[in-house]
């Protein structure tokens, strides 16, 4: 079988369909079974995810490859839905269960999380392709470098997303077509328990970010039809003073 091409509820019935459209809709991905377990590969040599139906145990999950540092990240915030796998999760490999309610859209962003670590540049390059950025988010990405380079000392790393920094310490990112979700957003730091009053508050502009979101972190999408950008301005600005010294976010707050 071989592939080319969220929402958050309860456990379908058979959650390995799901999983599997996931996988083969990313480019060049066949599956086969492995070890008993349909698992799926990248060009039929590099395993990326594999199922585990009551393997080992009496649950029901998968078994993925993750970037740095994610398996220590959610297995220590989220031990409800994640768990070190056995024998690859000294490599970093995060195991994931599907008997409890779930996330798809977080699962569709791991699915593809594990994908980038093990495909070929050529194939990236062409995943990445499927997702050119629109007008819209050039004009979002635009916007928010403005806001965020009016803010004293602040560097920005431009990669497959935009970082933002002070004095080496990250505030905010772009993000766009994060984990394959075709979405542009912004991630910042909030205030202790903002960011899920935010998510509660208003779910269609809010969410919580992958990996970050636990430590407080907050994501609003960027690619909305109206985007109020006094409050990603004033979103920005918050996480800036909760991340910039002191002497720093005097010279904002004495700005004219």
């Amino acid at each position: 079988m071989t592939g080319n091409a969220g929402h958050k509820g309860h456990m379908p019935e058979n959650p390995l369909d799901r999983l599997r459209d996931l996988c083969l809709a990313l480019p060049a991905t066949t599956e086969r079974r492995s070890h008993g377990e349909p698992a799926w590969f990248v060009r039929d040599k590099k395993l990326f995810v594999t199922y585990a139906d009551h393997h080992h145990d009496d649950r029901l999950a998968f078994w993925c490859a993750a970037p740095e540092g994610a398996q220590d990240e959610l297995t220590a915030s989220d031990p409800t839905h994640y768990f070190v796998p056995p024998y690859v999760g000294h490599r970093g490999w995060l195991g994931v269960f599907l008997d409890v309610e779930l996330d798809w859209e977080e699962i569709s962003a791991l699915v593809v999380d594990a994908y980038r670590i093990v495909a070929p540049k050529g194939l990236l390059t062409e995943l990445d392709k499927e997702r050119e950025p629109s007008r819209r988010s050039q004009s979002s990405r635009t916007k928010l470098l403005e806001i965020c380079r009016k803010l004293p000392e602040v560097d920005s790393e431009d990669d497959q997303h935009i970082a933002f920094l002070v004095r080496k310490r990250k505030f905010a990112y772009y993000l766009e077509d994060h984990h394959g979700d075709g979405r542009v957003a912004l991630a910042c730091k909030a205030g202790p328990g903002e960011n899920t009053g935010l998510v509660d508050s208003d779910p269609a502009r809010f969410f919580i970010p992958s990996y970050i979101g636990p430590r407080g972190w907050v994501g609003m999408w960027l690619d909305l039809p109206e985007v109020d950008w006094d409050e990603v301005g004033e979103l920005v600005a918050e996480s800036y003073r909760l991340t910039a010294p002191k002497l720093l976010w005097r010279q904002v707050e004495q700005a004219p």
